[in-house]
C-alpha cells in the first residue's frame, strides 16, 4: 500500500474539526508536514489531501520542502472525486504519531469491502469489539487513534457529501464490515482545538524520547541536559550536532 488519504477537512471520529488542525505548529513543523512526513517514512508515496476550500493555506505549508517527496493530490470537500478499488491508507489531520505505527498496522490489508481501525485497546476503550470486529461506537472519549484502511472507493460518498469520519465508519459497522488492528508502537495523540494542544503535543513527543534513554546515567542526568536542549533546537535551524554540551 502506497497511497493515503488525508482528510483536513469534515470532523473525525470523535466529531473534532479536521479543517483547524494541519496549520498547527509544534517541534518547528506545522502538523499537515509532519503527518505527511511520517507517513512517507511509512512508505506512502502518493497523498490525496482532503480540504475544505480550493485556497487552503495547506498547499503553502508543504511547497518548496525538499522533505516532501511524494505525489500530493488536493481535492475539496463537496466535489466529485473517484478513488479506485485499491486500499488506502486513510489518515486524520490532527493525528500524531511514528512512522512505524502506520508501517505496522499496513501490513495486513482490509478484504474488499471491510474497514481496519487502528484502536489502542484498554480498559476504557470507546469502540466495542467481539474477536476482531468493531460491533459498536460509542460518543465520547476515545481509543481510536485516527488511522483506517479500506477501498479508497468507499469514502467518495462522504468526501461528497460533508466527511465525518464517525459516521463513516458507523456506516460500515451496520454492515458488520468493520474490524480493528490494534495499535502497536510507542505513542499516538490527537490535536484538539484546545489553545495550549501544540504544547500537549511537544510534550507527548518529547515524553517518548525520554523513555528512550536506558540507564540511570542517561535518565538521571543527561536526559535532563539534553531534553531541554532539545526543545529549543527544535525552534531553530541547528542541530545537536552544531553544538556541545
Amino acid at each position: 500500500m502506497d497511497h493515503a488519504i488525508l482528510v483536513a477537512a469534515g470532523t473525525g471520529i470523535e466529531g473534532e474539526n479536521l479543517s483547524a488542525c494541519g496549520e498547527t505548529e509544534f517541534g518547528s513543523l506545522p502538523q499537515i508536514k509532519r503527518l505527511v512526513i511520517t507517513a512517507q517514512r511509512a512508505g506512502i508515496r502518493f497523498f490525496t489531501i482532503i480540504t475544505d476550500r480550493t485556497d487552503t493555506p495547506l498547499k503553502g505549508l508543504l511547497a518548496g520542502d525538499k522533505r516532501i517527496e511524494s505525489d500530493i493530490s488536493w481535492h475539496t470537500l463537496g466535489t466529485e472525486i473517484t478513488l479506485g478499488d485499491d486500499p488506502s491508507l486513510i489518515i486524520q489531520s490532527n493525528l500524531i504519531t511514528t512512522p512505524k505505527a502506520l508501517s505496522n498496522f499496513m501490513e495486513e490489508e482490509p478484504a474488499p469491502g471491510e474497514i481496519s481501525v487502528l484502536v489502542d485497546e484498554s480498559k476504557d476503550a470507546w469502540i466495542k469489539t467481539s474477536g476482531d470486529e468493531v460491533t459498536d461506537l460509542y460518543p465520547s472519549g476515545g481509543r481510536a487513534v485516527g488511522a483506517f484502511m479500506a477501498q479508497g472507493k468507499l469514502l467518495e460518498e462522504s468526501i461528497m457529501d460533508s466527511m465525518s469520519v464517525s459516521t463513516f465508519v458507523k456506516e460500515h459497522i451496520s454492515r458488520e464490515k468493520v474490524k480493528f488492528r490494534k495499535f502497536d508502537d510507542s505513542y499516538w495523540g490527537r490535536l484538539s482545538s484546545d489553545k495550549d494542544a501544540a504544547k500537549k503535543a511537544e510534550d507527548l513527543i518529547f515524553g517518548y524520547v525520554g523513555k528512550t534513554a536506558t540507564g540511570w546515567l542517561s535518565r538521571a542526568v543527561n536526559s535532563k541536559i539534553s531534553l531541554p536542549t532539545s526543545r529549543l533546537l527544535v525552534k531553530t535551524p541547528l542541530t545537536p550536532n552544531m553544538i556541545s554540551v
